[in-house]
């Protein structure tokens, strides 16, 4: 079920993300995380630790708001630490926000984090879960071996060349010949 969970939120993180972009004319409208799949992994990390808080948080919304966005941004934070120091690249930049903590949080979207948190355990994910519920076993294993394949490609990619932009293979594929 924890992979369906991530998955899911990863793929939901990844339209979150492409939406905000064309919203705010963003000049990264692509969002890409992975070469193949749709999936912004941070948000499936920081779904899995939101929903591993104690139920006694879920009573209290004011607490789940900030719990869940400490939560989030914790997880923001360390993929971002990861991702800077492993292979070279920024996939965000808060540092032109007040408050950040060396560009990869900052209050603002910690803010964001926390209503997307209480939102998701309070209402999306109790409408989710059962639909991930029914999902057959055989299939998790496919999507756990695409999801390693296609990680371990962006890794090299992104490894080798340092660049987030090595991940848009589709570039110039809609150029006229």
């Amino acid at each position: 079920m924890n992979l369906w969970i991530f998955l899911t939120y990863s793929f939901f993180g990844f339209v979150l993300e492409v939406v905000y972009a064309r919203l705010t004319r963003s000049e990264k409208p692509d969002r890409k995380c992975l070469l193949v799949l749709p999936l912004c992994p941070v948000y499936g990390l920081a779904a899995l630790g939101i929903l591993a808080l104690p139920k006694a948080v879920e009573a209290v919304p004011l607490l789940l708001f900030f719990a869940g966005g400490g939560v989030a941004a914790l997880a923001e934070y360390a993929v971002g630490f990861f991702t800077r120091y492993a292979f070279g690249v920024d996939f965000w930049d808060y540092s032109m926000f007040k408050g950040n903590i060396h560009g990869l949080v900052c209050p603002l979207f910690a803010l964001f984090w926390g209503a997307l948190a209480a939102a998701g355990r309070l209402w999306l994910h109790p409408a989710v879960s059962p639909l991930l519920e029914t999902l057959p076993g055989w299939l998790g294993a496919a999507a756990a071996a695409a999801l390693a394949v296609d990680v371990t490609v962006s890794a090299l990619l992104l490894r080798r060349r340092r660049d987030p932009a090595c991940l848009r293979w589709y570039d110039g594929l809609l150029q006229p010949l």
